[in-house]
């Protein structure tokens, strides 16, 4: 059994991207899928690399700063997926992470981010 734990610890630790994760790190999104319910094993996995499950923020920081992707993953919020590429047709589904620009202006679609999580998908891990 801990001979098991610490060959999945390994696997954990060798698949993690070689990457620096700087105040404006590119998000990694994972080669290997996780349980959707509880986020535990992707958490696990992020922690293992010196990282986390990305915040919402955190990807809009990265989309804002030119990291884009059309791959959907788990972040830090139970049963939703994101991607890091223009809300598109997302806004009109309101499932978009919107920022306000200001105090009473209209909110602005940056990411997509929707409830549709399937039961074994990648996740996305983001610097400390």
């Amino acid at each position: 059994m801990l001979v098991a734990v610490m060959a999945m610890v390994g696997l954990a630790m060798s698949s993690c991207p070689n990457v620096p994760w700087g105040e404006h790190g590119k998000p990694y999104f994972t080669d290997q899928k996780f349980p959707s319910r509880p986020l535990t094993e992707a958490s696990t996995y992020c922690q293992n690399c010196g990282m986390q499950l990305c915040t919402l923020a955190q990807m809009q920081e990265a989309y804002i700063n030119g990291f884009r992707s059309q791959q959907w993953g788990m972040f830090e919020k139970l049963g939703y997926d994101t991607s890091a590429f223009a809300c598109g047709k997302y806004v009109a589904q309101k499932e978009c992470y919107v920022v306000l620009n200001s105090p009473g202006a209209k909110p602005t679609g940056i990411i997509p981010v929707t409830p549709r999580v399937g039961s074994v998908v990648n996740a996305w891990c983001c610097g400390k």
